[in-house]
């Protein structure tokens, strides 16, 4: 669940060690400090202490029904492109939003959003879901070969040609 946080807390974990790792250990200390306080001293001597450890606990609760399924729209169409450190996927909504997220090496996660418009078997983009050109305005649909092209020739042609890294393979039609 922690590397799901800030995209790739492992290597955040590697660079700032010094100060999650006390951060975190200070946290659990409070918190069984506070569950025997409860026991000794009662309910009412601790109140601050259980509101405060009780907002992170919610917060945490609340970013993941956030960042879950049960608030976004139903799923039309997912797509996924694996390389050698990389997997990029694309996730195309009923409300007309597509999620383009990058996991790679080490937890490092990154995520985009921006709108689509289907036109028959190819998808336009109005702003193209990265900050990188690897993705481009339009990509085909293919589903006969179950995929998502994203190469075209010199003439504007998509090239239906599967091959390494110009397509996305359709998961969920």
């Amino acid at each position: 669940m922690i590397l799901d946080y800030f995209g790739g807390m492992i290597i955040y974990l590697l660079g700032y060690f010094w100060i999650i790792i006390p951060l975190l250990l200070l946290y659990i200390f409070s918190f069984f400090q506070t569950l025997f306080s409860i026991v000794k001293n009662g309910f009412k001597y601790n109140i601050v202490k259980i509101v405060f450890l009780s907002s992170v606990g919610l917060y945490v609760i609340g970013w993941n029904i956030y960042e879950s399924e049960l608030l976004k729209s139903k799923i039309v169409l997912s797509a996924i492109m694996n390389d050698d450190l990389y997997s990029y996927s694309l996730i195309f909504r009923e409300n007309g939003l597509v999620e383009y997220e990058i996991n790679g090496f080490l937890g490092f996660t990154e995520n985009f959003k921006a709108s689509y418009i289907r036109v028959g078997d190819t998808i336009v983009f109005s702003k193209i879901p990265s900050n990188n050109s690897f993705l481009p305005k339009k990509i085909l649909i293919d589903s006969t070969q179950n995929a998502l092209f994203t190469t075209t020739d010199s003439t504007g042609k998509f090239q239906t040609k599967k091959e390494w890294l110009n397509h996305f393979v359709i998961i969920n039609p």
